[in-house]
C-alpha cells in the first residue's frame, strides 16, 4: 500500500504479499494438487545437478538484492514524503 501511495514501484515485495495471501487458501491448494500432478522427475548427472544448484543460488541472490533495493527505495521515498531527514 505504501508503494502505491508513494508511486514507488516494488513488484518483488508486492508479489511476495500476493503469494502469501494465495497460500492461505488451503482448500484450493488441496483441490489443485488433486488435479495438477506437477512436473515430471528429471534425471540429472552429478555435474548437471551442481550447475543447476549454482544457477539457483545466483537467481535467489539476485532476487534478494532486488527486494532489498526496492525496500530501501520505498523507505527513502517515505522518508521524504513524511518529512524525515
Amino acid at each position: 500500500m505504501s508503494s502505491l501511495e508513494l508511486g514507488c514501484p516494488a513488484p518483488t515485495i508486492a508479489q511476495a504479499v500476493y503469494a502469501r495471501s494465495i497460500s492461505s487458501f488451503k482448500a484450493l491448494r488441496v483441490q489443485a494438487a488433486s488435479i495438477l500432478s506437477g512436473p515430471d522427475q528429471v534425471t540429472l548427472s552429478s555435474e548437471e545437478k551442481q550447475t543447476y544448484i549454482l544457477e539457483l543460488h545466483d537467481a535467489i541472490y539476485c532476487a534478494k538484492i532486488s527486494a532489498y533495493a526496492q525496500g530501501f527505495q520505498l523507505m527513502k521515498l517515505a522518508e521524504k514524503e513524511h518529512g524525515g531527514h
